[in-house]
Formats: structure tokens, sequence, C-alpha cells
């Protein structure tokens, strides 16, 4: 298609649109593809840290109680039970029958972060490893620092 007006020209070559959205299209569906295979795998490396955290806590206090806890996260939980309730979730999603712990807690986390942390049958741990903030090394080392006895 080509229009010409008083001072320019402009050349739109639709061909070459419709040749792009067909390569790009492929290449969501590999990425999609790839995002559903590595999906569950992330989850399991994060509950795998859910499980490293909650261990610290049971190996240095020997359970959540006498645990300090921690940074607040949203407007009521304390990260302690957050990594001590999300590793629960993690371990224990497929059943979907979930102490009462797990359910207040994760309640709470709805409230203030919204629906896609509603319990049900999928791994939440990678979801609560961003929502902390421990993509960031320093983020993680910190939190678990206060933690940690005096």
């Amino acid at each position: 298609m080509k229009r010409t007006g008083s001072n320019s020209t402009l050349w739109v070559e639709l061909d070459g649109f419709e040749k792009a959205k067909e390569r790009f299209a492929a290449e969501i569906v590999t990425l999609n593809k790839l995002m559903t295979t590595l999906g569950p795998t992330y989850n399991s490396l994060a509950g795998a840290v859910l499980q490293i955290a909650k261990q610290g806590i049971s190996a240095t206090h020997g359970g959540l109680a006498s645990c300090p806890n921690g940074r607040i996260v949203g407007s009521k939980e304390p990260i302690k039970n957050i990594i001590w309730q999300a590793r629960n979730q993690s371990m224990h999603y497929e059943e979907s029958n979930y102490h009462n712990n797990v359910q207040s807690c994760f309640a709470n986390l709805v409230s203030d972060f919204g629906s896609y942390l509603n319990l049900g049958n999928t791994n939440h741990a990678l979801a609560i490893l961003d929502l902390l903030g421990w993509a960031e090394y320093n983020t993680y080392e910190s939190d678990i620092a206060t933690l940690l006895p005096p």
C-alpha cells in the first residue's frame, strides 16, 4: 500500500506485518509450552526454599511459637507464619485439605494482596517467594536474620 501526500510518502508493507505475526505467534506457543513445563519446576524449587527456611525455624527455635515474628507482611502476617504456613501449603497443595492455620494465613494474604493466593490445588510457593521479595538474596538473608536468636 502506498500513500503519497504533499511532502511525504508512506509505505506500509502488509506482507511484512503478516510474516511477523506468524513468527511471533509460533514463538508465543513455544514460550507457553516452556512456561507450562517450567512452572511446576519453579514451584518445587520455591517450595524447597520454604522448607529450608521452615527447618531453620524448627532447628533454631524448636517450633513456631518461640520464634520471633520478623517483619509483618501486609497488614498482619508475621514472616515466620508465612514461611511455616506457605511451606505446609506447598507440601500439601494436591490434597486441598488445609489446616486452620494455613487457611487463616492465606485468608489474610488474599485480603491484603489478592485472590491469586486463594487456596485450592495450586502450589503457591513461587508466588509467596515473589510476595516476600525473596528473588533478591539480600531480602531473603535479611528476613532470615530477623528470625535468629539475638
